[in-house]
């Protein structure tokens, strides 16, 4: 090889089969489905109609630029219902950049009265979108149907989450068997005073475990409590069938931030949202041609019907999670602090654990990497005395002789 400065300086193309690759790789030509009005055609001539706002003028040529397709792709994929071509960002910006009737009439004027005179590359596009029908309607319709999965998708999500965590906190042995460990041992350092007889304890306990520390000062309590629920009961400790008995740490924070109040005026705005777009598909089907029409009129009914479903579904669901973490919190003994009404937010339950299962699973996963690393160690040992007892019975067994002379000797021969 060569010596180079650069690898491109001498990087030499390989021959490649074009049209494999042209097969492979080629852009499809987009299938151009054409409104009743043909989209005008900018005529080349060195003078250009500077119609526009200048700022206006100056964003939609740069998004022009960026966007890489022509007025009649845009046309096609909004007509065809096909977004292979146009990102959900590029066609929120052309809503935003979406003709406005004064622009209108001041291009349409200048047709008019000036043909001669083409229209400025801004101008010609915004012209251009003019003629797609119902093209306002048509991209409300196209955004709203993504963000509006997005944000049911989002809803759900938090929803699910805080309905696992409840449920892992109500009937999971294992967190019931650390709480009783913690009472069983608060109970014992409190032996002889009235508070040595608990049946139960508040939860902001749980955040002041870490606090308590050893004689020595060497241990906190914490410590001693992951190490004695880990001894007690984990069977598969410091191997990888081990769990962590309480919730992820990161679970329980995006608990905390749930709203049910927030949650309900989300669903009542996704509500608004959807009657909203029912209207503009109306109108879409209203006001264009029967060709222009499909696939949207199809594809928009069915989105709706299904939309309808999903967001009473969640509807549903936020009641089932509201009525799941209140008997949570009842399941707890927690109540809310005078003047913050008759029900406990989220917020302020999870935070009685998301500060304690944090500090629990780091010194878990320490207790647990201490023992597999106590186990290795124990099982290199035991190979290791293995090896020495074959050694040592190796070195020690009286040799049996076997030659002529002593089969001779054994039958007196010599």
């Amino acid at each position: 090889m060569s010596s180079v400065d650069c690898l491109w300086e001498g990087l030499e193309e390989p021959e490649i089969d074009v049209s494999e690759f042209e097969d492979l790789f080629a852009k499809a030509p987009l299938k151009k489905k054409t409104s009743p009005e043909r989209l005008s055609k900018a005529k080349k001539t060195k003078e250009v109609a500077k119609l526009l706002d200048a700022k206006r003028s100056q964003a939609i040529g740069i998004f022009i630029s960026s966007l890489h397709l022509q007025a009649a792709e845009i046309e096609t994929a909004i007509l065809e219902f096909d977004m292979s071509n146009l990102s959900l960002e590029a066609l929120n910006t052309l809503y935003e950049l979406r003709p406005e009737n004064a622009e209108l009439e001041t291009i349409q004027k200048h047709l008019q009265s000036k043909p001669d005179i083409a229209l400025d590359r801004p101008e010609q596009f915004v012209y251009d979108l003019s003629l797609i029908p119902c093209f306002a309607d048509r991209c409300y319709c196209l955004i709203f149907q993504s963000t509006f999965t997005e944000t049911l998708s989002s809803i759900e999500h938090r929803l699910t989450n805080i309905r696992m965590i409840v449920q892992n906190l109500t009937t999971s042995k294992s967190v019931e068997n650390l709480l009783g460990l913690i009472l069983a041992l608060g109970n014992y350092m409190n032996g002889g005073t009235t508070r040595g007889q608990a049946d139960g304890f508040s939860l902001e306990i749980l955040a002041k475990l870490k606090d308590v520390k050893s004689k020595d000062n060497s241990v906190s309590l914490l410590q001693y409590v992951v190490a004695q629920y880990v001894r007690k009961y984990d069977p598969d400790a410091g191997t990888d069938r081990t769990q962590l008995p309480i919730p992820e740490p990161s679970d329980i924070s995006q608990a905390s931030l749930v709203n049910f109040e927030d949650l309900e005026q989300e669903l009542k705005k996704a509500q608004t949202s959807l009657e909203k777009c029912r209207q503009h598909i109306e109108r879409v089907v209203r006001e264009s041609t029967l060709e222009t029409t499909e696939p949207f009129k199809t594809n928009m009914t069915k989105f709706i019907d299904k939309a309808e479903i999903d967001l009473n579904e969640q509807k549903n669901s936020l009641l089932d999670a509201q009525k799941r973490f209140h008997q949570c919190t009842i399941y707890f003994a927690v109540k809310p602090k005078p003047g913050e009404g008759p029900f406990l937010n989220p917020k302020d339950f999870f935070g009685l654990w998301s500060v304690f299962c944090q500090e629990f699973k780091d010194l878990w996963k320490r207790e647990q990497q201490r023992i597999m690393k106590e186990k290795v160690d124990t099982a290199q040992r035991r190979v290791k005395q293995l090896q020495e007892e074959k050694k040592t019975a190796l070195t020690t067994t009286p040799k049996t002789k076997s030659g002529l002379k002593a089969k001779l000797a054994s039958r007196g021969m010599i």
